[in-house]
């Protein structure tokens, strides 16, 4: 069953053939599989060929048994009367191995023989069809369950293998469709998950690669229907269930999230997760420096951990803050936990992505004065011992001998940087908007620096080469290649990066699997201008766990409260009330113009190609509310006669991620299609009054004191969740800068009325707007800027 863009090695058929003629015990062949083209290396289940080409008896390995069925040969005769299942969407052909497999209990494999895969498949996310949830339940894992229960009286361990592993896919799913599943049928799918994993035995279960402990422990749950006590010591983590199953479950562990030494005191931020269909509570966290024990300080993240929407882990967070005497050479740092069993020496951990090393045994941070270092279990803070060019080359010359490519590449990248660094003269600053689209705050910060303080900072604007905006933003300033070598170099010697966007993908030079330049990341301070004015709660996503922002640029006074008081977890300092740097650059040029620019929707989107930052939509999209209203309000024989007839041009230009699905819109003569590229500075200049739903632009217009006109006609679906909004500290009704629509007709009445009246800003509303701005000038880009040298000025006191 070769998929259509794969391809097999010359010599695959003859090699699969003699396997056959050799093993008649076996109905079965699978090959390893290596991706090519986007993306080269090894591609899942590789594990079972290690052993070399042989026949595995699955009763004896049974993950072995987890075989994709495209990389497979099958005996013709073993597959008569069996069928691919219909009514599973991604499961149909590991249904259909399984039962095969069942014959003879057994699986060829040939070591020495590939199947090449075509890496970068635009695929659909399964989870996005409704089959994907209880048909695969029932119709596979159930329904091979009774098979071997009929037949042998019980499930093969290789068949409970792969019915586990499945489910585990399904446990790591925080969050179940609501648009898709209704509440009854979520109840009705979580019960058929545990009814499965009453059939599977603990060790299975618990041998399951789980990411997350918590994960493991709901699936004892669902299995066992209770939750267990523990047994015996706190270190021995043994706990027994009331059906009398006793089972081993680690905890957590902790992530050490952040570290500051500042002033002869360092401060550790780390975070534990809770498993609450396990553990026992933990009563409070200790940190022992040089074996002498600080109590440390809980703080609240209000965040918990789901699966199928069912809380099963609480995050809790914890700072820890001890003084350096100055006198210790070296110190040595390690964390407890406490609860009624009594104390334990933590000896999981985590390094968070802020976290300034990564665990290699030569990585190392300098941290004011003392050089960071992870071993053996332990944080070890020490005065330096060797000059920074003797622990760079060390770290070096092991990452060059490591057999990971990406950290072999890393090793090259250090070298780079420190041939290039002596030639730096100024601080490097790094600024971007959307990958392929300038215009927006990190340009209008661009403009500024380079015209005003180019003797302080050398600032440089990263964007796609193929992007209308690279050469003439070429005009004004240095530009780099999105993801060129310069680029990637230039990143890694910067101080900040300034941008309207908070993707790694957009500003970041590597990925975060390039661990090996932790500790040279973790010192690029990234400040977001935003991309508009934040007015619904997005904590989920900008949190200071999530994005780490050492400057979140807010405009308005509400807007930072919002910051202050909403569950982003950002020190004052970190809150900068500067105002964007975009308002700027506005301007008024009127020409009778009417604009309707609605936001996105991500309950849309099918998925996201992270190299492009494209969003595939779902199929039938163009049959949601969204699409129809916008599409019938540009088409609206009222709103267009109107227009006509009062002088008004009607223009339309929906969000950049939505361009790409222009076409899904019916155009007509009367309305005018703005491109991607369109400048909103100029859009905003030349409009008299602009038609949003939700979009942030309303602020920018606003800021020009004229009209906006609000069409909510979807309020109740736009703010369940779905999309990346939920409502925050903005009214519309009470706070909006113009009337709230949530009608078709409504609306057209609405901008009838405002076209009658030659689109003039009411009183009511000039005064919402006077008393929501923090400044009315400007001077934003020269607040930002001054902002970052007061912090650098303060930090070096």
């Amino acid at each position: 069953f070769l998929d259509a863009d794969d391809l097999l090695k010359e010599n695959a058929m003859t090699e699969v053939y003699r396997f056959f003629e050799e093993h008649p015990e076996t109905d079965v062949v699978s090959l390893p599989t290596i991706s090519y083209e986007k993306q080269d290396g090894t591609h899942s289940f590789i594990d079972k060929f290690e052993g070399g080409t042989r026949v595995i008896r699955l009763e004896e390995e049974p993950a072995f048994a987890r075989v994709a069925v495209s990389s497979a040969f099958f005996r013709s005769e073993a597959l008569q009367g069996k069928s691919f299942d219909a009514r599973l969407i991604d499961a149909d052909g590991t249904k259909l191995m399984q039962t095969v497999l069942l014959e003879k209990q057994t699986l060829g494999v040939i070591a020495d023989v590939l199947y090449l895969y075509r890496s970068g498949k635009e695929k659909p996310n399964p989870r996005e069809f409704k089959e994907w949830y209880i048909p695969y339940v029932e119709n596979f894992c159930l329904e091979v369950i009774r098979l071997c229960e009929e037949r042998y009286g019980q499930v093969p361990k290789f068949i409970q293998n792969t019915i586990a592993s499945g489910l585990l896919v399904r446990l790591r799913q925080q969050k179940l469709p609501s648009e898709l599943l209704s509440e009854e049928e979520k109840t009705k799918y979580r019960a058929l998950i545990a009814n499965a994993y009453s059939h599977l035995d603990d060790e299975i279960v618990c041998a399951q690669a789980y990411p997350r402990i918590r994960s493991k422990a709901y699936a004892l749950y669902l299995k066992h229907g209770t939750l267990p006590k523990p047994v015996g010591a706190i270190e021995e983590h043994l706990y027994q269930y009331e059906d009398g199953a006793t089972v081993q479950i680690n905890p957590s562990g902790i992530v050490l999230d952040f570290l500051k030494v500042r002033k002869g005191v360092v401060t550790i931020e780390a975070s534990f997760i809770h498993d609450l269909f396990v553990s026992e509570k933990p009563t409070s966290f200790f940190v022992s420096v040089n074996d002498k024990l600080f109590p440390c300080e809980a703080i609240d993240r209000k965040r918990s951990m789901y699966s199928m929407d069912v809380p099963i882990g609480k995050r809790f967070e914890f700072r820890a803050e001890f003084p350096l005497s100055g006198t210790e050479p070296s110190y040595t740092i390690r964390f407890y936990r406490a609860n009624e069993s009594g104390k334990e020496c933590i000896d999981r951990y985590g390094l968070g992505e802020f976290f300034p090393i990564e665990k290699y045994r030569r990585a190392y941070s300098f941290e004011n004065g003392y050089v960071l270092r992870y071993s053996d279990g332990a944080l070890r803070l020490e005065k330096p011992q060797h000059s920074p060019f003797g622990y760079e080359a060390r770290f070096i010359k092991e990452l060059l001998r490591n057999a990971n490519r990406r950290t072999r590449l890393a090793a090259l990248v250090r070298i780079a940087r420190l041939l290039v660094k002596p030639f730096v003269k100024k601080p490097i600053w790094i600024l971007s908007d959307r990958m392929s689209i300038g215009g927006d705050n990190g340009e209008a910060l661009f403009r500024y620096l380079t015209k005003s303080q180019k003797e302080n900072v050398k600032a440089y604007f990263v964007i796609d080469k193929h992007s209308p905006d690279y050469k003439r933003l070429k005009k004004v300033g240095s530009v780099l290649k999105l993801k060129s070598l310069r680029h990637k170099i230039l990143h890694l010697l910067s101080s900040y990066h300034l941008s309207s966007q908070a993707r790694r993908e957009v500003f970041g030079g590597f990925s975060k699997k390039y661990k090996a330049l932790k500790d040279i990341e973790s010192r690029i301070r990234f400040v977001f201008l935003q991309h508009g004015v934040t007015k619904d709660d997005q904590s989920s996503w900008m949190n200071r766990y999530n994005k780490n922002i050492y400057g979140l640029v807010s405009s308005a006074r509400p807007e930072t409260e919002g910051f202050r008081n909403g569950d982003y977890f950002y020190p004052e300092e970190n809150l900068w009330e500067t105002g964007m740097p975009r308002f700027d650059r506005l301007y008024h040029d009127e020409r009778h113009q009417l604009t309707i620019m609605p936001t996105w929707r991500n309950s849309l989107v099918s998925y996201r190609d992270a190299k492009t930052d494209i969003r595939y939509l779902k199929e039938g999209a163009e049959d949601s509310s969204f699409f129809r209203f916008f599409n019938a309000l540009i088409n609206d024989e009222r709103l267009l006669a109107a227009a006509k007839q009062y002088g008004y041009r009607i223009c339309f230009l929906p969000h950049p991620l939505l361009q790409e699905h222009i076409g899904l819109f019916d155009q007509n003569d009367s309305v005018t299609f703005f491109r991607a590229d369109t400048p909103y500075r100029n859009v905003f200049a030349e409009s008299d009054l602009i038609l949003t739903d939700y979009s942030s632009v309303a602020f920018d217009f606003a800021y020009l004191r004229k009209p906006v006109v609000y069409a909510q006609f979807d309020q109740e679906e736009f703010f369940s969740g779905e999309h990346t909004y939920t409502k925050g500290y903005f009214d519309y009704d009470r706070d909006g800068f113009g009337e709230v629509e949530t009608s078709l007709e409504k609306t057209v009445d609405r901008l009838i009325e405002y076209m009658q009246n030659g689109c003039r800003l009411k009183d009511c509303y000039r005064e919402r707007i006077d008393a929501f701005f923090a400044y009315d000038d400007q001077n934003n880009c020269r607040r930002v800027y001054e902002k970052i040298r007061a912090l650098e000025t303060a930090e070096k006191e």
